[in-house]
């Protein structure tokens, strides 16, 4: 499950309800002034709307995070694998600040960090998305 508050529109997703492993994106959620977890039962879940899947009108119980692997940052996110270090730079990081933005995975964990004393655990593809859009006011491309 997916906490509804952490999605935004255009975040990947997988969907348990699909019979493909197929990643989807988020095109609608509920107003973020609506939402109020303590105010919703499973059957008054806000619904929200993703596309290419066979229901697109689903519930956050139903959305999985995408996990990020190396083969998908690279295939999914255009990411470049760093040459003489661990880890993966973005193509719009400017070339002086790739050693200090950079993905790089640890015990099978993604990682972020910003710098050497700065390290945010990744849980999914949604996640990496939102902070991607935070540090560098502009949405992530993702190639599905």
């Amino acid at each position: 499950m997916i906490n509804i508050n952490q999605l935004c529109i255009g975040n990947c997703v997988c969907c348990t309800i699909s019979n493909d492993a197929g990643v989807y994106k988020v095109i609608s959620i509920p107003n973020w002034e609506d939402v109020d977890d303590s105010k919703f039962s499973i059957t008054k879940e806000p619904k929200i709307v993703i596309d290419r899947c066979p229901r697109q009108i689903v519930t956050a119980q139903e959305l999985r995070p995408v996990i990020i692997t190396r083969k998908n940052i690279v295939e999914y996110c255009s990411f470049i694998e760093m040459e003489g270090h661990e880890g993966f730079y973005s193509p719009i990081i400017p070339k002086s600040e790739k050693t200090r933005m950079r993905i790089w995975f640890y015990k099978n964990a993604c990682m972020f960090s910003l710098n050497t004393y700065s390290t945010v655990l990744i849980k999914g593809l949604h996640h990496l998305q939102n902070l991607y859009s935070n540090l560098h006011d502009q949405e992530l491309e993702i190639n599905l």
